[in-house]
This record gives C-alpha cells, structure tokens and sequence, in this order.
C-alpha cells in the first residue's frame, strides 16, 4: 500500500502476491544482484499457482490451530476495508482436491481459515464450498473450523446444514455496525443493507440453529453516528444474542477508500511514518462529530468495556452461548476471545489516557 515509504525501510520491497515471483526474489540474493524493487504482475491465480504448504517444515507443538487460505480478494469494495485494494474485486479460488488435500495435512485440529469470505458470494460460489464440505464428511476428516463470511450465506439452508456436518463450529461475521443508516451511508456495506433493519437478529438465529458460534466484528466513529448514537450502538450490541462481540473505532488504513477520502478532505491527522502505523487502533487518527478529543475516545472505550466485557456479562453470555449450542470447545474460545477482547480495550484506554495528558500539557 505504501511501497515508498517501506522503500526507505528496506534494502528491497516486493509490490503485489509472491507466489509467482518469489523464486525470482530468492536466485537474485543468492547470486548478490537483488533489485531494489519487485512488483507482481498479477493477482496470483489460486486454482493453478498457489502451492500445497509444506507442514513438514514446522513444529506443531508451537501452534495452537493451523490455519489455511481456500481464495483471495472481494467483490464488494467496503469504504473502510483493505481488502478490495489488497487482494482484487475478483474472488479467486482454490480447486477444492486443493484444499482437502491442505486441511489433511494440516497437523493440527482446529484450523482457522484465513479467507476473508469461505462460503463465497454467488450460488456458484456457494456450491464449491459445501464440496469442500461434503468432501470432508465423505472422507471423514474431524477437524474444528473457524472461518469468515458474509452475512449473506445464511438464507442458503443446505450451506448451513454442511457447515455444521463439516466440523465449521464459529462463523465470524462482518456486521460493521447495527445503524442503517451507517450501512447505507458512506461505508458502502451493500451486502448488509437488507439484513441490518432487523439488527441481524434472523441471521444470528439461523446460526445457532445451525449449532454454529456467532461472533460480531463492528466498528464505530462512522461519520453518520453522534456520541449518543455510538452508545445506543452498545447497547444494541450487548442484547443481541452474539457469542462473540468484537468493537472497535473505524481506522482509515492505507490503501482504503476511507483513507483517500479523509486525506481529499483533508482531515487526516495521522502523520505517514512507521511509527504512527503501529499506532493507528488508539491515536487519533481523524475527529468525526462523535468523537473530537482523546477524551470523547475514551469514554466510549470505557462504556464498552463496563456495557460489554465486564465479569457478570461475559459469564451470562458464555453459559448461553453453551446452552444454545453445546460445544464446550467453542464456547471456552469465545470466552477466552472476550477477555482478549477486554484487555485489549484496557490497554487502549490507558495509552489514550497518556496522549490525552501529553496534549494537554502541550495546549498549557
């Protein structure tokens, strides 16, 4: 996203996927002639180019979950989301012979999927998945899966049907927020709009019928919310019947329409260096209405921590989630994600707590 910048980093940057040209990379510094920059030439093809991972090569004593990639890239070009930009608006697959072969090599039981959308978008798109399913149940392969997708594959019955035969025990969706109008504003969240008005309440039910984990990634600070829509948001959140509630401030990554946008309007207050991007989920990286100051950040991080992730809730919202879907494994990894979830938010608040007192000093 940034090859310039990373060009004053590095003896050598590579532009684009690896697969194909990553050989090239490797001969070239072996016989000391290494270019100072490389670019990829096209999107990797995932069917034909992409190679089997070479498990023999690590020790999986070191790893509690393996973790494999079935395709690449997303049709929707979310204003906030990296992934159109990164990984192309085509979504590109693996043969699904591929894939099985992958996840039985895969030493480990529980495997994360790094797709940013396992089940697809299409009906096309759809059927290759559940082969991967049924193949797994045909040949027997008792494996726990944990994988994105859009909110989209739940009106299809025979997906969820083979994706709780195949061992798919959490789903992780991509709610973003539970405002129409945000979903329908300038985040561009096309394939959420019909299912937001209902606060996805059909969409998380049809999970757990499904005995399927349902986990919430949102994002707030949105221009279209106010301080108080930010806390109705909360609160929506906290009764919905999520197993897993992940929230975080929009951050306008490089790359991103969102980052382009706030820098034409010139309210980018992020610096480009290094430095600011490893800080990027707790400086102030741009001021909306809800939140202007450092202050106005932490109150909200301090709601969600007190309106979500405090000892009574976490608790209530474990036991249900065992009730609801009887998978004891499942229901100690969303436990153990929502402590994850609240430390994170600890660590935050108390960095933006320093800068909020450097400012002030500052301003004296």
């Amino acid at each position: 996203m940034l090859p310039d910048e990373a060009a004053m980093h590095a003896d050598s940057v590579l532009i684009g996927e690896a697969e194909e040209i990553w050989e090239n990379i490797l001969n070239d510094f072996l016989e000391n002639r290494l270019k100072s920059r490389y670019q990829a030439q096209r999107f990797t093809p995932m069917e034909t180019h992409y190679p089997l991972v070479r498990y023999d090569l690590v020790n999986p004593k070191k790893y509690i979950a393996g973790i494999i990639q079935t395709s690449r890239g997303c049709p929707f070009n979310c204003e906030f989301c990296s992934v159109t930009a990164y990984l192309g608006s085509k979504l590109r697959q693996r043969s699904v012979e591929d894939v099985i072969k992958d996840i039985e090599a895969t030493p480990h039981r529980y495997i994360l999927t790094a797709d940013d959308n396992f089940f697809g978008y299409s009906r096309k798109e759809m059927d290759r998945a559940i082969a991967i399913m049924q193949e797994l149940v045909k040949r027997r392969i008792k494996k726990t899966f944990y994988v994105q997708a859009s909110v989209n594959f739940t009106e299809h019955e025979d997906v969820l049907y083979w994706a709780h035969k195949s061992g798919i025990k959490i789903v992780c969706l991509g709610l973003e927020s539970l405002n129409a109008d945000v979903i329908k504003g300038k985040m561009n969240k096309a394939a959420n709009v019909k299912f937001v008005e209902s606060k996805y309440r059909d969409v998380i039910k049809k999970l757990h019928k499904a005995n399927i984990i349902a986990k919430g990634t949102l994002i707030y600070n949105n221009d279209e919310e106010t301080f108080g829509s930010i806390i109705d948001l909360i609160n929506d959140v906290r009764a919905s019947e999520l197993d897993i509630i992940s929230i975080r401030s929009i951050i306008p990554l490089p790359g991103t329409a969102l980052y382009y946008r706030l820098k034409q309007e010139n309210r980018l207050l992020i610096k480009e260096t290094p430095e600011n991007w490893e800080r990027l989920e707790f400086i102030m990286t741009h001021r909306t209405d809800a939140i202007q100051s450092y202050d106005d950040a932490i109150k909200i991080r301090s709601y969600i921590l007190k309106t979500l992730y405090i000892k009574k809730v976490l608790v209530k919202r474990t036991i249900r989630s065992f009730l609801r879907v009887k998978i004891l494994n499942g229901v100690i990894f969303c436990l153990a994600n929502s402590m994850a979830n609240k430390k994170t938010h600890e660590f935050f608040i108390g960095l933006q707590k320093e800068l909020a007192e450097k400012e002030r000093v500052k301003g004296k």
